[in-house]
């Protein structure tokens, strides 16, 4: 036992000696602490116009909600469809959309075709967003007027108005819908947590994956420069004495040493620049992905022969990533083969822990 706490104490030491891990390390504050930093000095706001054509209450309240959103989308008013086109076209605004009329009296009566008008500059990323925004107050809407109906319909309250009844229903529906009790949405692509509450968005929300895939990714780095130490060992013949179990034992703890040193320093700084909140969730998460890159770094050593080849596949498996992980690149959407290929490098994993 004493033997084997020696090993790991020296195996640890020799790792901590490499440049290449405190390249890492560095690498790793800085872009945390520069992107957060940014982040929170981010003041860009991206405007979308809206035209409303209808006279109708549902159409009113939507318009309401999209004019009072406070977040790095915002909606604002444009009194002509040509007014809207024109300032799409110049880049004053990113996207619109038109509300035509009846439009309230066609989504009351089921009639989804041919209400609403969408405009957007050619192969923009951001209609995508200002989309699922714009639906999503059209779904409040209409789920409270359909609330409305079911109530009137029942005749529950018949000791008051329609407007009371309205007036007290919108105040227990608000306040329903805030804690997300009353409905949610359900997007693609989307991190697994997010459960489609009325919520402004931040900025911080589009970074956060981007963080933590910069976390992953030099936490393979890290395995990668790390199995290097197995080369050379064989080389100089420095575990010939060793039992084979003992050997591959080293081979493993070579590339969990650095593995482990990147995601202690990554889940502190994370923590400090509050990208995490969560120890015990963050820690969780990169355990279980730590396992993954230690088991892949050991396959890939005992499938590759040569130092040589297995250094020059580091800069391939780094940029395979950044290209075809969807923490970084919604690639599936431009090829499901090449998404295929991002299932063959740990990091894509990390993506659904």
């Amino acid at each position: 036992m004493k033997k084997a706490v020696t090993w790991l104490v020296i195996l640890f030491k020799r790792q901590l000696k490499k440049v290449s891990l405190y390249v890492i390390l560095a690498i790793l504050v800085f872009a945390c602490v520069s992107i957060r930093y940014v982040a929170l000095n981010f003041s860009v706001t991206i405007e979308i116009g809206v035209v409303n054509q209808d006279k109708g209450n549902v159409s009113a309240m939507v318009e309401k909600g999209l004019y009072s959103h406070d977040g790095l989308v915002t909606f604002v008013r444009y009194n002509s469809r040509a007014e809207l086109i024109e300032g799409v076209q110049s880049g004053s605004v990113y996207g619109g959309y038109v509300i035509k009329p009846e439009f309230s009296k066609k989504l009351l009566e089921g009639d989804s075709e041919n209400i609403i008008e969408a405009f957007s500059t050619p192969n923009s990323l951001i209609s995508g967003i200002s989309n699922e925004m714009f639906f999503s107050f059209v779904m409040k809407e209409l789920s409270y007027e359909e609330l409305v109906k079911d109530t009137l319909d029942a005749g529950l309250f018949k000791t008051l108005s329609e407007e009371e009844i309205r007036r007290e229903l919108r105040e227990y529906y608000e306040l329903n819908l805030a804690n997300g009790s009353t409905f949610s949405l359900s997007y693609e692509n989307t991190p697994k947590d997010f459960e489609g509450k009325f919520t402004s968005i931040d900025v911080l929300d589009y970074i956060s994956p981007v963080i933590t895939g910069l976390t992953g990714l030099l936490i393979f780095i890290g395995g990668l420069c790390g199995s290097l130490s197995y080369y050379d060992d064989k080389k100089n013949g420095s575990l010939a004495l060793l039992k084979p179990v003992f050997r591959q034992l080293v081979a493993v703890i070579e590339t969990a040493a650095p593995v482990l040193i990147i995601t202690l320093a990554g889940i502190v700084i994370l923590i400090i620049t509050g990208m995490e909140t969560s120890v015990g969730a963050a820690a969780g998460k990169y355990i279980v992905y730590d396992l993954i890159v230690i088991a892949y770094c050991y396959l890939l050593k005992t499938i590759i022969p040569r130092k040589e080849i297995f250094v020059s596949l580091i800069p391939v498996l780094s940029l395979m990533s950044v290209f075809f992980c969807p923490i970084f690149t919604n690639i599936a959407a431009v090829s499901p083969v090449l998404a295929g290929i991002g299932k063959t490098v740990p990091l894509y994993w990390l993506y659904y822990i």
